[in-house]
C-alpha cells in the first residue's frame, strides 16, 4: 500500500526528470516521516514483547554453570539504580524498533 504523496498545482515534475529544493525537501520529508513511524510501530510491537526478547538475549547467560553467575542459585540481571529496569526495557524495545524496522528505513535510505 502506497501513501498519497502531498502535491502542489504546478509542482509537477519536469520531463527531465530535475527537482527543485522545494520537492527535494518535500521527498526528504516524506522518507523520514515513514522511517521515523516504522521506527515507532516496531518499538511499540517491541515494548510489547519485551519480556520475550528479554529472555531470548538473557538464555546464554542462564545456561553457565552456577559458579559463574553473579547471585549463584538464580538466573537474574542484577540492576544498581532505581529506573535502570526500566531504562534497560525502553533500550531493548528501542534497539529491537530499530532492528525491526529495518527495512523499511532502509529501503527509504537507498531510494
Amino acid at each position: 500500500m502506497r501513501l498519497p504523496r502531498p502535491t502542489r498545482a504546478g509542482s509537477e515534475a519536469s520531463p527531465d526528470g530535475r527537482m527543485s529544493l522545494e520537492q527535494h525537501l518535500r521527498e526528504l520529508r516524506y522518507r523520514v516521516c515513514i522511517s521515523v513511524a516504522a521506527v515507532l510501530v516496531a518499538t511499540i510491537a517491541a515494548y510489547v514483547l519485551h519480556s520475550s526478547i528479554l529472555h531470548l538475549l538473557t538464555k546464554p547467560y542462564c545456561g553457565l554453570p552456577h559458579g559463574y553467575r553473579l547471585v549463584h542459585d538464580r538466573c537474574t540481571l542484577v540492576v544498581f539504580g532505581v529506573l535502570d529496569g526500566f531504562t534497560v526495557t525502553m533500550k531493548l524495545s528501542l534497539y529491537a524498533g530499530l532492528v525491526l524496522s529495518s527495512p523499511v528505513w532502509l529501503l527509504q535510505l537507498w531510494r
